[in-house]
């Protein structure tokens, strides 16, 4: 069977992580069977090619913070499928929201009161980062009103220089 080939997986997988959620559950090493799902090399090219790979992984390879930074840097949005204490890692956070501002909805909400990952976010063109944070984002749109959100941007890239 090719799901068993792993050099044929790989291959796959490199060109579209997402075949993990065919593969997760086949594979071999040696003599062994390893399914992919459970062998960090496969996982790692999966990651690689398609931060979404992660959504088919075992719950105990989610705990992975590697695996996890490198699917958030490959599409931020892929925090969505993270374990919630990836969610409140703040360098979890932060490459999730560097990578796509629009994944600021999915970090922890304690991590959505942060000024900075407020300013990544906005100076991506997401203002919709106001709507999801409470106390700072509260403060900020009492300092800079609703319509403020380009002058918070700027008045915090200027308190970061």
């Amino acid at each position: 069977m090719l799901q068993n080939d792993r050099a044929f997986a790989a291959e796959v997988l490199a060109i579209n992580g997402s075949a993990m959620k065919y593969l997760s559950a086949f594979g071999r090493v040696g003599d062994r069977a390893v399914p992919y799902g459970r062998d960090h090399e496969m996982i790692t090219i999966a990651i690689q090619s398609n931060g979404w790979a992660i959504q088919w992984l075992p719950d105990d390879i989610l705990n992975d913070r590697r695996l996890i930074l490198m699917a958030v840097r490959q599409n931020g949005a892929c925090i969505s499928c993270a374990p919630e204490n990836m969610k409140s890692d703040r360098e979890v956070a932060l490459e999730a929201v560097r990578s796509n501002a629009a994944s600021f909805r999915w970090i922890d909400k304690t991590l959505q009161d942060d000024e900075e990952l407020l300013r990544i976010a906005t100076e991506q063109g997401y203002p919709e980062a106001f709507n999801w944070g409470t106390a700072a984002s509260s403060g900020v749109r009492s300092r800079f009103g609703r319509s403020g959100v380009s002058r918070f941007a700027a008045a915090t890239a200027d308190d970061a220089k």
